[in-house]
């Protein structure tokens, strides 16, 4: 093999490389979602889509449900695809 093709074979691999090594371009979860609801105390609250970190597929989504104060109340499992449908008195 000539030295010139080794040198490019080399260069491409040292620079695979440098690159393959570097960290992974995440993201922090996000929302997509938010719709208010009434909660069964009576007290307003909301529904959120949040989107986690996926690299090689779609953003996994779960639900979250908030009380007013935006604590956590409940959340669903992890899901690929994930719509938010409220009636029309929004009632969780």
């Amino acid at each position: 093999m000539p030295c010139r093709v080794k040198s490019v074979v080399f260069a491409f691999a040292l620079t695979f490389m440098l690159v393959a090594s570097g960290n992974a371009w995440a993201h922090r979860p996000y929302f997509t979602q938010i719709e208010p609801i009434v909660l069964p105390n009576g007290q307003p609250g909301e529904m959120r889509l949040m989107y986690g970190n996926s690299i090689f597929s779609a953003d996994p989504a779960r639900i979250l449900v908030l009380d007013r104060d935006r604590r956590l109340l409940a959340s669903s499992y992890q899901s690929i695809s994930m719509n938010l449908l409220c009636d029309g008195e929004r009632r969780s």
